[in-house]
């Protein structure tokens, strides 16, 4: 995990990164390495929203912390802290899931910068398409999908936070 952390806090000091949801789903249209995932649920969006507020509470919101490898000199120990916030509206419920690292000196948005974004909109009257908008967070991503469709499994792994 030492390498996840700096590698995001490495890339945050490097690159511009998104302030805004809005900038993150675009920044990711655009990458070549950023993954668009969308799919519809058999679910109204309150529905899902109430899900995701429920389970974002409970699972996305931790600390995260690493232990150096090898000589003194090759890594820092290194802590984050990871965030989620829901906005729920009738025609819209969005998940952010932030990264605020320790240390990071480049600019970024106040509860850190965006890792996963998933929003979901109505296309009927139970029925949402959702789109998940993200570079790493596979695992996070897992759990939306099951989330969205109903499924309140467990929480993701917040070791595998970074994995893609």
């Amino acid at each position: 995990m030492s390498t996840a952390i700096g590698f995001a806090a490495l890339l945050a000091g490097c690159v511009d990164m998104p302030m805004t949801a809005s900038d993150f789903r675009d920044a990711v249209r655009k990458s070549n390495s950023g993954k668009v995932e969308t799919f519809e649920v058999k679910r109204s969006v309150a529905d899902v929203g109430r899900t995701f507020q429920r389970k974002a509470a409970e699972c996305l919101n931790f600390k995260l912390t690493s232990t150096p490898v090898g000589p003194p000199s090759a890594a820092a120990p290194g802590a984050a802290t990871v965030k989620s916030t829901v906005i729920a509206s009738a025609d819209q419920v969005e998940l952010d899931v932030q990264v605020k690292a320790a240390g990071n000196i480049a600019k970024a948005p106040p509860d850190g910068n965006y890792l996963l974004v998933a929003v979901g909109n109505p296309v009927g009257k139970d029925r949402t398409r959702i789109e998940i908008y993200r570079g790493a967070g596979g695992p996070i991503a897992q759990s939306i999908r099951a989330w969205a469709n109903g499924d309140e499994r467990g929480c993701p792994d917040p070791k595998r936070t970074f994995d893609r």
